[in-house]
């Protein structure tokens, strides 16, 4: 089976909800941010005006809707009240002895006959936190009472019906007895506010007022008053009407926040305005602070600080003046954000102290290809590899540029041929004319030569420089005429250390030699390290000890001997207490220093002779680093003391010898590692200090030092590659880097497109202020050209009035005499249309000599070109309902008039044109589209996806529909999956369980399995994803004479829930691509996807089987055995969810999960992997039974069976039917005389369930089976008969994955509809139970 990989490359930025109080301690002020399912929680700093994380993020099963900050009277702290878009919720504390987010309640608001809103669920809680309200459903209110005396902390109320069906806004009045206010608006769209008393068993209806028609917002003043907060006005209400109001600046309110209760309100609306309102008793005052991002959670924290958060660009925290700031300074980091240009303007009371990177939300994105940057790691533009996304809108619009690993910016560079290793070293000293300054020295070894390269910097200059002007010195005292081992500078920093096959050289700050240490007649050095005052030198098998005294004495303190001759040195940073040593015969050695004794630390064998070595402390752990001529990397994690290795993981980086360098950034320990694949080594805080990698944007890196030393270029790197030496500044270290590049203000970015050269990016204009109040159309369209290295607007299109872009593409193949032509697809909605009614598609040409952009061809259709892809050398669009296939042919007759290139670039093509050479109805609105090979996937608004398969017929172009999804969703994005590698073909085929089933497997099952099975991805507007597979054009043709309809049906392989909107699903990967040969080819990264809480993912297909059920299981044991905030259920989370289903998900593996047992501690680890500490749970339910319960003997024969020939793995607890699937030939035909009262075979599969004492009469049972194990993928009805006369009291979960004796897996799931749930509670009043133990095991380990 071909299991899904999902993880987040950059994982959600949107606020989706914040909160402030003291919930760390009494005395820290904290921030808690809700980003999609994670709850980021900081601590303000006062002076300094920033927030400091307390610990890493925590996650919940669960997106986060709501947040609110509890203060009971009896708690010295604040609780925290988390509701999720699922209708469940948490009541949330910090324990400080822990630094964990601990569960005091949690639960879920579920209503049968109950219909849910539209959109998010209302929540309000009271002011003296007492209780909160959730209107999760149409004209219901659940009140949940906060009480300590209570198990959970929370004691549930009956559901309050209320009048109010489209409720708007709700609060608690403040007030000794709970009142709630609701904000709602009837069928004529009148708003009013209804105040209710809220009482044990029902609520009561106390007063009713008329508001505004725009009012969106309800706060509680006090003395039973309310302040409505709408659009265009702010008023006072009570129970005698309304009381007072004042006209605000009219735009869509987005968040409120109370800076003062009952006094002072902040108020952020949709053009990125805050105001403050002003509550006194001579009136209301609205007061205009400043400009911020668009607001989707607003927090106060005290002292004048507030927190913006936005989910559609940089949030904000800032700090509120008294009197206006003539010019805001904007901080470090802030200069350069999308906020700059908004922030910058005068007279605003708001001080800008820092900002929070959000790609929400992601429109499109593209890969850049080969040759996108310019210089060495991109340093001049977009880095090859980079994902260049559309990001935000309204106000704050940007591109994004995503880029994975470390990039290096070049400061200065010489071409040098031959350099086998090079060394960065400063001295300090003295010129001829008493000044004191600083001299950096590189120095380059090369195969029968050294050079030697410095420049100087003046004492007391610790500014930044931009570049560096190096010259080569003279040899004066280095022995340039020979390679050179090893250099490096004393401890003291006045002299540097030389050191050659003939000698050890000591130089002053002129280069003139101070002393020397010849080695032995006969016994050249081979290998040295130096260390500060320590240099280590290897003549064969010998191994010596120098120390350097005085700066004027070089002296050989110990001596050694080894079993073979010394292949590599690595002495320990930061204090040389101990040595590594590697020997050509593959052992590695620690040695002590100074005796050069042998430590207790035994290293295990590493399969290749190391080629570098380093000894240091990363994050809180001392590793041993080993890097071996075959590019892998062996990390050794030690024991203290040096007594033994505590880990040992092998990572493959290349095919070339690796070079291990140490080097600080901005104060953090790194290892540079490199190769032809080169990598940077950094231990992560925020995830227990594990070791985690990233690439090097840069050439192919054969060595790498650290400019030691220096105050202008504390941070860089001197590298050689590719035949050239050149300093570097290194990038901050981390996995990802966001690169913002500002858009003008209300110029959304709607499509871009890369075509090897340079970007088209289609952006939609809303006119605002004085442009939006002329004749002209409110929004307009533009297509653009962007350079690929400083991603500025080198040319652009304006649209026609009222024509916006919808897609964009590159045409590739579509004309052979131009290249890098783009095609983008426009509609035309008309003032008054609810509907486009025409569009047109246009190619557009960059012309680099002539610096235009022109359209070289157009071609009007009827409907909005939403979707465009190339397709063998013509353009396929999803115009409304159809599907379109267009060819540049000849013009059957030329224009009247040559072309011509007017002042906008039309230049329209004289003798080529764009013609509709096929159509084919598609089917409501389509949206999307992928291509695979001869295959067209087509993504639907209402009608989920179909496929088409391209035929030729004689010159004839033909779009047959194949197959279509019977679901009914609004699909978002659609993406083919590559077939799989060859070598893993055979993964995907059903294994014979014995010769006689094999045979009978029909052709239809062996399509799917076949490598020509067409497979994609559909993501829909309920946040799924779905895997989908088509029998690939040969296979179904084969199967045709046995099947009629095979091409009729699809396999849903795959249901999941993200949890998040995927807006687009791009061909490409973050990762280079490096073999491994433990694992080869098992994971392939091959899909990028963005969402609308700005997340960047990665989907990857696992193709072995093995691998992959191994971690399908260690998912499933991390959800249930490794506690999470909130405790909501995982399966639940993830559940495939639309408005006609619910089913649980299957073949997608969570890499966010599952990343996440890396930093677990190892007994937690250990307990995971096994299931728990005896590998075995039991899940028991008593009761009595109504009638015939089986026996203990027949009881314990079960759980013989259970234990002894099939190993059951339970994922839950709570009350639901189980059913067991087996296959019929698989299963003993005692089992099945025993226990199997039905056996029967459905077409084309063998399988039988065993039914515990008969089950209840079931309608249908939909089920799912994977195509490995023989079975396809299909629903199919299967009838349980006999009424029922006993029946679980506690029944189990509803999916099971069965492990045979051979280690194949199959998984089963189905799913009960909601008549069964009907039946069982029927049976349940009855009375109808019986007692029934099950002992099961859980053990991750496949034989």
């Amino acid at each position: 089976m071909q299991y899904q990989y999902v993880v987040s490359a950059h994982k959600s930025s949107a606020v989706s909800a914040c909160a402030s109080g003291r919930f760390t301690s009494p005395q820290n002020d904290n921030l808690i941010v809700a980003r999609g399912n994670r709850l980021e929680i900081t601590c303000l700093d006062k002076a300094a005006g920033a927030l400091a994380p307390m610990g890493s993020e925590h996650r919940l099963n669960g997106h986060i809707a709501h947040l609110f900050a509890l203060q009971p009277a009896d708690r010295p702290t604040a609780l925290l009240l988390a509701l999720s878009a699922k209708q469940q919720y948490a009541v949330l504390s910090w324990d400080a002895a822990s630094g964990q987010v601990v569960t005091e309640g949690a639960g879920e608001i579920s209503e049968r006959t109950g219909r849910r809103r539209e959109g998010r669920s209302l929540a309000a809680v009271d002011a003296q936190s007492r209780a909160f309200a959730v209107c999760a459903y149409q004209g219901i209110v659940h009140v949940f009472a906060v009480d300590a005396r209570v198990r959970r902390g929370v004691r549930a109320a009956p559901a309050h019906f209320i009048d109010e069906v489209r409720a708007l806004d709700m609060c608690f009045l403040a007030g000794d007895t709970l009142e709630l206010a609701v904000l709602s608006e009837d069928a004529e769209g009148a708003r009013r506010v209804r105040v209710y008393a809220v009482g044990a068993e029902r609520m009561e209806e106390l007063w009713v007022c008329a508001v505004d028609a725009a009012a969106t917002h309800v706060v509680a003043l006090g003395g039973g008053r309310l302040l409505v907060v709408g659009d265009d006005a702010v008023s006072v209400v009570g129970s005698g009407g309304r009381v007072r109001g004042v006209a605000r600046r009219a735009a869509r309110v987005a968040a409120v926040a109370w800076v003062e209760r009952g006094a002072r309100l902040l108020v952020a609306d949709s053009d990125g305005l805050l105001s403050l309102v002003v509550v006194r008793p001579a009136g209301v005052f609205v007061e205009r602070l400043g400009a911020v991002p668009v607001a989707s959670a607003l927090a106060y924290l005290g002292d004048g600080c507030v927190f913006v958060g936005s989910a559609c660009g940089d949030s904000l925290l800032a700090r509120l003046r008294l009197t206006p700031i003539p010019e805001p300074q904007l901080p470090a980091g802030l200069a350069d954000s999308v906020l700059a240009q908004r922030m910058a303007t005068g007279d605003s009371f708001i001080e800008p102290l820092a900002a929070f990177a959000c790609l929400a939300p992601l429109v499109d994105l593209c890969v850049a290809g080969q040759g996108a940057g310019k210089g060495e790691g991109g340093g001049g533009g977009v880095a090859a590899g980079s994902v260049v996304a559309c990001s935000g809108h309204r106000t704050t619009p940007s591109i994004r540029v995503v880029r994975n690993g470390v990039g290096v910016e070049p400061l200065a560079q010489l071409d040098c041929d031959g350099v086998a290793r090079t060394w960065a070293l400063t001295l300090a000293g003295s010129t001829d004319a008493g000044c004191t300054q600083r001299r950096v020295l590189v120095v380059a070894s090369l195969a029968a030569a050294s050079r030697v390269l410095a420049w100087t910097e003046m004492a007391g200059h610790a500014e930044m420089a931009d570049h560096v002007e190096m010259a080569e010195l003279a040899p004066c005292g280095w022995a340039t005429d020979r390679p050179t081992l090893a250099a490096g500078a004393t401890a003291s920093g006045a002299c540097a250390v030389q050191v050659t096959r003939d000698h050890v050289t000591l130089l002053d700050f002129g280069g003139r030699a101070v002393a020397q240490w010849p080695a032995a007649p006969g016994q050249p050095i081979s290998v040295a390290a130096v260390s500060g005052d320590a240099v280590v030198v290897a003549s064969g098998a010998r191994l010596a000890l120098l120390h350097v005294r005085g700066d004027a004495s070089v002296v050989c303190v110990s001596e050694r001997v080894l079993p073979s001759a010394v292949a590599c040195i690595g002495v320990q940073m930061p204090d040389a207490e101990h040595v590594a040593v590697g020997l050509w015969d593959g052992d590695v050695q620690v040695l002590t220093l100074p005796a050069l004794g042998r430590a207790a630390l035994r290293v295990p064998a590493l399969g290749a002779p190391a080629r570098s070595l380093l000894l240091c402390t990363l994050g809180s752990a001392c590793y041993l680093l080993v890097g071996t001529g075959d590019g892998r990397l062996h990390q050794l994690a030690l024991l203290d003391l040096f007594l033994g290795v505590r880990d040992h993981r092998c990572v493959t980086l290349g095919v070339q010898p690796l070079l291990l360098a140490p080097f600080f950034n901005r104060g953090q320990l790194n290892v540079f590692a490199a190769c032809d694949h080169s990598a940077v080594l950094f231990a992560a805080p925020a995830h227990r200090g594990r070791l985690m990698y990233a690439n090097v944007d840069a050439p192919e890196i054969a060595c790498a030092a650290p400019v030691v030393g220096s105050a202008e270029f504390p941070d860089a790197l001197c590298l050689v590659s590719g035949g050239r030496l050149w300093v570097g500044r290194p990038d901050p270290v981390q996995r990802l880097h966001v690169r913002a590049w500002p858009l003008p203000p209300w110029a959304a970015p709607h499509r871009i497109a890369f075509n090897g050269a340079v970007y088209a990016l289609a952006t939609t204009h809303e006119a605002v202020g004085d442009a939006a109040g002329g004749d002209g159309p409110g929004e307009f369209g533009r297509l653009s050209v962007l350079s690929a290295q400083s991603m500025g607007v080198l040319g652009s299109v304006l649209l026609e009035p009222f024509e916006m872009p919808e897609s964009l593409c590159v045409a590739d193949g579509l004309d052979v005499q131009r290249s890098g032509v783009f095609a983008m697809g426009s509609s035309v909605v008309l003032p008054g249309d609810d509907d486009a009614r025409s569009g047109r598609v246009l190619l557009a040409q960059w012309d680099a000599r002539a610096r235009r952009l022109l359209v070289v061809g157009e071609l009007a259709v009827l409907g909005a070109v939403y979707a465009l892809a190339p397709f063998r050398g013509m353009l396929v669009a999803a115009v409304g309902s159809r599907l379109l296939l267009l060819a540049w042919q000849k013009r059957t007759q030329p224009l009247a008039a040559p072309a011509s290139t007017d002042a906008i670039g039309w230049a329209l093509d004289a003798d080529w044109e764009l013609v509709v050479v096929c159509s084919q109805q598609a089917q409501i609105a389509a949206l999307s589209l992928c291509i695979s090979g001869d295959t067209i996937v087509v993504g639907d608004v209402l009608a989920s996806a179909a496929v088409f398969r391209y035929r030729e017929d004689g010159g004839r172009h033909r779009l047959v529909p194949v197959a279509r999804d019977a679901a009914g969703v609004w699909t978002t994005a659609v993406a083919a999956l590559p077939p799989p590698l060859p070598q893993n073909r055979a993964l995907l085929a059903p294994p014979p369980v014995d010769m006689e089933m094999s045979a009978r497997l029909p052709v239809f099952d062996q399509a799917f399995a076949s490598a020509e099975c067409v497979r994609f991805v559909v993501a829909d507007a309920h946040h799924n994803i779905i895997r989908i597979a088509v029998p690939g054009a040969a296979a179904a043709a084969a199967a045709a004479s046995e099947d009629a309809d095979v091409e009729d049906r699809t396999a849903v392989e795959a249901r999941w829930h993200l949890g998040d909107q995927i807006n687009v699903i791009r061909a490409g990967a973050l990762v280079m691509d490096i073999p491994d040969p433990e694992f080869p080819d098992f994971l392939r990264p091959h899909l990028l996807f963005g969402t609308l809480q700005g997340a960047l993912g990665v989907m990857a297909s696992v193709e072995n089987g093995h691998i992959g059920r191994i971690l399908d299981r260690l998912q499933t044991n991390l959800a249930h055995l490794v506690p999470t905030p909130g405790m909501w259920d995982y399966q639940k989370w993830r559940a495939y969810k639309s408005d006609q289903r619910e089913c649980m998900a299957f073949g997608v593996l969570d890499g966010d999960l599952i990343e996440t047992f890396l930093d677990l501690p190892t007994e937690i680890q250990r307990k995971v992997f096994t299931g728990n500490e005896t590998a075995t749970a039991t899940a028991t339910a008593t009761a009595t039974a109504a009638g015939g319960d089986p026996s203990d003997s027949e009881r314990e024969r079960k759980l013989e069976y259970w234990s002894r020939y099939e190993r059951v793995e339970l994922l839950a607890d709570y009350p639901k039917l189980v059913i067991f699937f087996f296959r019929q030939s698989s299963v003993p035909a005692d089992i099945l005389a025993r226990y199997g009262d039905v056996a029967r075979r459905i077409p084309s599969h063998q399988f039988a369930y065993i039914d515990v004492e008969r089950s209840p009469v079931l309608s249908t049972v939909e089920y799912f089976a994977s195509a490995q194990h023989g079975i396809s993928v299909f629903y199919n009805h299967a009838h349980f008969y006999n009424k029922m006369d006993s029946l679980d009291a506690k029944m189990l979960e509803d999916m099971v994955r069965v492990v045979n004796t051979e280690g194949s897996a199959a998984m089963v799931g189905f799913y009960l509809q909601k008549l069964v749930d009907e039946q069982i509670r029927a049976l349940k009043a009855e009375g109808v139970q019986k007692n029934i133990t099950f002992n099961v095991s859980i053990n991750l380990k496949v034989e």
